[in-house]
């Protein structure tokens, strides 16, 4: 399994290195992680809330909002057979920062801090 979300295997498509940066597919680890993803078609943007904060990422860009405030990644989002992947800087935002393991090609990361604890 090459997840670690929350102490928990999750079987999630397996993360891409991509000439460096690591990306995961959004909407599969945000529902891992306890949260809750959403689509606008209309904007071709991404959306995610966990541990009370919201996320909005268009596909193709670097820039992201966090509760409406403007952020910034090093590489661009993409979108896959209907999935928008992010790289795992992303999720810092979200105050659960993910972590690449190169060697068992395994991502750990601490979703939901209220799940976590539990």
């Amino acid at each position: 399994m090459p997840y670690n979300i929350n102490g928990q295997q999750a079987n999630i498509q397996e993360p891409r290195e991509m000439g460096g940066p690591i990306f995961v597919p959004l909407r599969s680890v945000i529902e891992a992680a306890g949260g809750e993803a959403s689509w606008d078609g209309d904007s071709n943007t991404a959306g995610g809330t966990l541990n009370g904060v919201h996320a909005r990422v268009p596909v193709g860009s670097t820039s992201y909002t966090i509760d409406g405030q403007p952020r910034s990644m090093s590489v661009a989002t993409f979108m896959d057979n209907g999935e928008v992947w992010v790289p795992l800087e992303f999720f810092e935002a979200f105050g659960t920062p993910a972590f690449y393991d190169a060697n068992t090609k395994t991502v750990t990361m601490s979703g939901n801090s209220a799940q976590a604890a539990a």
